[in-house]
């Protein structure tokens, strides 16, 4: 019993790990509001009488928010949003798609 006391006593001086350091004491946290959150563009609907975008896995139009962020313009390839007081353009990546006309094989 003596031994378990002994080693309390001692491990009293030790810094807490879960706790920031001393000379963050009293420092206010980032606010999560100033750091833009990860978008991802992943699809864009660009059409006559509607304009979609899937931006992380969420349909949204101009105008909605997603993720705290301000749906502003929606282009055929980009999407303009803003977050706090900054303009940020979104790009689709990847290959062009091109629209042909297909003939059916049994009408020859």
């Amino acid at each position: 019993m003596g031994l378990l006391l002994l080693g309390s006593a001692a491990s009293a001086d030790w810094a807490d790990p879960t706790q920031p350091p001393a000379h963050l004491h009293g420092q206010a946290p980032e606010r999560a509001s100033d750091t833009a959150p990860a978008l991802r563009l992943t699809s864009i609907i660009h059409g006559s009488e509607r304009r979609l975008a899937r931006i992380n896995d969420q349909w949204v139009r101009e105008g909605d928010r997603v993720e705290g962020v301000e749906v502003l313009a929606i282009g055929t390839r980009t999407v303009r949003i803003r977050h706090g007081g900054h303009q940020v353009q979104l790009s689709l990546l990847g290959v062009e798609i091109q629209k042909r006309a297909v003939t059916d094989s049994h009408d020859q």
